[in-house]
């Protein structure tokens, strides 16, 4: 028996299963400070009694085998499509080989009978025949354009084939064939069936302007995934940013810029279900930017007399700050939300004057005429490209 560690003498005989936060398993003096409907409370014994019954009501199976069975059916598919590939591969190196011979004979022959200075005496009556067909029927440039012909083919095929090996064609392929709904299924059951535990991500570097040199410098730094819903962002083996994860059933926003990650703060208000409500705008190096943020609008019902949000939509007149601002960087997007998308004219702000921008279908996609800045855009390096898009697709 294991007895509750802030109460000693009463044994763990509950567990939680409300939507919240919590140690999960409780004795019977935690049930009453914990601030949930006893429905949620369930004694141990009946919970595992409930599982027990999912597991044969849903008829789960570990379907080992059948793993097994799919994943030698594959392996041996693989095995013989790398067969095939092999020996077509081999075949058509046989044929090339072939027809560059066969050119190489004829041009052979044209240059014995053409580059030497025999004396036509000497011909055979067959070379003196191929000299007269050479012209009095044009057989030489009839051959150099065959001959071009042929050249250009081969080239055409091998400038494709090239392409296709550059563009991955067989990776593109593999990746179609397992349909893209059942991979996000698959991403999302995995997120939900994951035990909690501290999870550490690889050094991310972020590549920054030095501020009298301009040159680019990486700077490392490492993210950790803690228990209660934060993420830690560290350096040096120091803590220089933590912030809680409000919407845990979304991927959380990890940042990558450094001068954003010590300097950037977003303001504002969280509703039912942790979703952005209302007015939010940005504090840089602690001061509020001016008229930086907007509105986010929410779709709302009401459940048991209480107001329930459901979705968190930017809505009306944005002003947003680029992806890789900083302190040498301070440039905006102006532009309009409808129902979550960016509608109609956008612009891109630096100081006092417009730099570049475009306009965005109702669908939310760029449209038309652009002027867009560099990844790399600072103080020292302003460089937009101008181009076309085409239902969010650059075209020309």
């Amino acid at each position: 028996m294991i007895y509750c560690q802030h109460h000693a003498v009463f044994p763990i005989s509950f567990i939680c299963t409300a939507s919240h936060q919590c140690q999960r398993l409780l004795c019977s003096e935690c049930t009453q400070n914990h601030g949930v409907n006893q429905k949620f409370l369930l004694y141990l014994n009946i919970f595992s009694e409930k599982l027990k019954m999912a597991a044969q009501e849903n008829n789960f199976v570990n379907n080992n085998i059948q793993r097994q069975q799919i994943h030698i059916g594959f392996k041996s598919l693989f095995h013989s499509i790398e067969i095939l590939v092999k020996k077509m591969v081999e075949n058509f190196n046989d044929e090339i080989i072939k027809l560059l011979k066969q050119i190489e004979i004829i041009d052979n022959k044209f240059e014995t009978v053409l580059t030497k200075d025999t004396p036509l005496t000497e011909f055979s009556v067959q070379d003196l025949g191929f000299l007269i067909d050479i012209i009095m029927n044009k057989k030489l440039s009839t051959w150099n354009k065959q001959k071009n012909s042929i050249f250009q083919s081969l080239n055409t095929i091998l400038k494709k084939l090239n392409e296709n090996i550059q563009k991955k064609s067989f990776q593109n392929y593999q990746q179609q064939c397992l349909n893209q709904q059942e991979k996000q299924d698959i991403k999302g059951f995995q997120k939900n069936t994951t035990i909690n535990s501290e999870k550490k991500k690889n050094l991310k570097k972020n590549r920054m302007c030095n501020d009298t040199t301009g040159k680019l410098i990486n700077i490392q730094f490492g993210i950790t995934f803690k228990n209660d819903n934060r993420i830690e962002y560290i350096k040096d083996g120091a803590i220089i940013r933590s912030d809680s994860i409000k919407e845990i059933s979304k991927k959380p926003k990890v940042m990558t810029n450094m001068d954003q990650i010590m300097n950037l703060n977003w303001v504002g208000q969280y509703g039912q279900n942790n979703l952005k409500i209302g007015k939010w705008t940005i504090k840089w190096e602690g001061k509020i930017l001016q008229d930086v943020g907007g509105e986010y609008n929410q779709k709302q019902y009401y459940n048991l007399n209480k107001l329930y949000s459901v979705d968190e939509k930017k809505q009306g007149k944005w002003k947003e700050i680029i992806k890789n601002y900083w302190s040498k960087a301070q440039v905006y997007k102006v532009g309009e939300y409808q129902n979550g998308l960016r509608t109609g004219k956008w612009k891109y702000i630096y100081g006092e004057n417009v730099i570049g921008g475009g306009k965005y279908n109702e669908q939310g996609n760029k449209m038309e005429q652009w002027v867009e800045l560099s990844s790399h855009f600072w103080d020292h390096s302003c460089v937009t490209y101008k181009g076309e898009y085409k239902n969010g697709i650059k075209v020309g």
